[in-house]
């Protein structure tokens, strides 16, 4: 089983699982009208687990549900946050990734961090996930896909760097709560 289909399941056993689901998720419109393909590993995540918060940190926008983590909001929003960031900070001080049509959100924590998918490559599957602090020029680029970088942390692997490196006081395990 290939290491995006075996993450995929497991965050299905840890959040739930919720089967059968009571929503139903139209991919083609859903990218039509953001403008982009969407990785495959996130389309299975968002067919089979319901919008939440993992750890009281994170969430991952999904097409379902809350204002909150709304993909379709949070794609509306980024583009403005991306164009002031740049705008706010010298091409010096940010990643050379970072560029406007190349990252896409598609996760928020509640310091106000955005993950984006770096989409530097044609094949949304190839994606990996970096994330932008907020209030400063620092960037994070994990090198993970998202379904590899949520596994890592309901795994309570070892992500030394970034936000995601201090979640966990010791004892502490990782979470889910659905939040509609």
């Amino acid at each position: 089983m290939p290491l995006c289909e075996r993450n995929v399941r497991d965050i299905v056993e840890f959040t739930g699982p919720y089967a059968p689901v009571f929503w139903s998720i139209s991919w083609e419109t859903i990218e039509n009208r953001i403008g982009h393909a969407l990785p495959s590993d996130y389309r299975k995540i968002c067919d089979l687990v319901p919008p939440g918060k993992f750890s009281d940190f994170f969430v991952i926008l999904h097409p379902v549900g809350s204002d909150y983590g709304n993909l379709l909001r949070a794609e509306e929003y980024a583009a403005g946050e991306l164009r002031r960031l740049l705008e706010i900070y010298s091409a010096d001080d940010v990643p050379d990734y970072v560029e406007e049509h190349k990252l896409f959100p598609c996760l928020l924590t509640d310091n106000g961090d955005t993950g984006y998918w770096l989409a530097d490559s044609d094949d949304p599957d190839e994606w990996t996930v970096v994330v932008s602090r907020t209030r400063s020029a620092e960037w994070w680029n994990t090198g993970l896909s998202l379904s590899s970088l949520i596994h890592a942390h309901i795994s309570a692997e070892d992500i030394a760097e970034g936000p995601f490196g201090s979640v966990f006081e010791d004892g502490e395990k990782a979470e889910f709560e659905p939040v509609f």
